[in-house]
């Protein structure tokens, strides 16, 4: 396994060196600046050995789990942005396909919130980290079963020229979003990322969707703290910076 680099050091509150288009991370949206940010709490130190515990746990969790019922762990927030400090959270959200899981449990929500326990939680408390890095609360889980995501992509495209009550809706923000976020370790999160994107490339909304979903990944993700970086609109464009290959109609 090859493990997580420590990263450079820089001063927060201070831009990036380049701000080329073409050096900008593409799955990491790293913007380690802020006026929430500032020179005390940071400890940088410990983020690769966080990184590191949470891709060995959830390695483990797919030993465990029916081949191919554990798609991808992705992670949001500051521990991939360069703003983690010793209070933060994990901010995780584990991807699995319930149909696959249904062969060895009922609830296969809770099951992954168990495997998460044991096979990640557990390994904060043996490294001797506390409180956030702790809670199970922390990650969220999606069913990202065949009929599931074809459903919410379907009801994205239905609701999406409602305007802000889908912009604020459930299948927006919690099922489709968190495709774009960072994943982390072995996964099949690009797998769904391009079949999104080469769906709405087909439909009438599709565009419409695409550009709420990116407007509210820079929202989320970064206005509210003040950085700003660049993401595409145009579905063509945003297959592009996220390297997913959309086939010709």
């Amino acid at each position: 396994m090859n493990s997580v680099q420590t990263p450079s050091p820089f001063r927060p509150n201070q831009h990036p060196p380049s701000l080329h288009f073409e050096d900008a991370p593409r799955f990491q949206f790293a913007t380690p600046y802020g006026p929430n940010v500032g020179d005390d709490g940071l400890d940088h130190t410990f983020v690769p050995d966080i990184l590191n515990i949470m891709e060995e746990g959830w390695s483990a969790m797919r030993q465990t789990a029916p081949d191919g019922s554990l798609i991808a762990l992705a992670l949001h927030g500051s521990l991939v942005k360069g703003r983690a400090h010793t209070g933060s959270d994990a901010d995780g959200v584990a991807f699995y396909r319930a149909d696959l899981l249904s062969t060895v449990t009922t609830s296969p929500a809770a099951w992954c919130l168990g495997a998460v326990e044991k096979h990640i939680i557990s390994r904060f408390q043996e490294q001797g980290y506390q409180d956030r890095f702790l809670q199970p609360t922390s990650y969220s889980y999606i069913d990202l079963s065949d009929a599931v995501f074809d459903d919410a992509i379907t009801s994205a495209l239905q609701y999406a020229p409602m305007g802000e009550s889908f912009y604020e809706s459930a299948v927006l923000n919690h099922q489709l979003l968190p495709l774009f976020f960072m994943q982390l370790g072995p996964g099949r999160l690009q797998e769904y990322r391009t079949r999104l994107l080469a769906r709405l490339s087909h439909e009438t909304n599709g565009q419409l969707v695409c550009q709420m979903l990116m407007n509210r990944l820079w929202e989320r993700e970064e206005m509210r703290r003040k950085a700003y970086f660049y993401l595409p609109r145009k579905i063509a464009d945003v297959a592009c910076y996220f390297e997913c290959e959309l086939q010709e109609k």
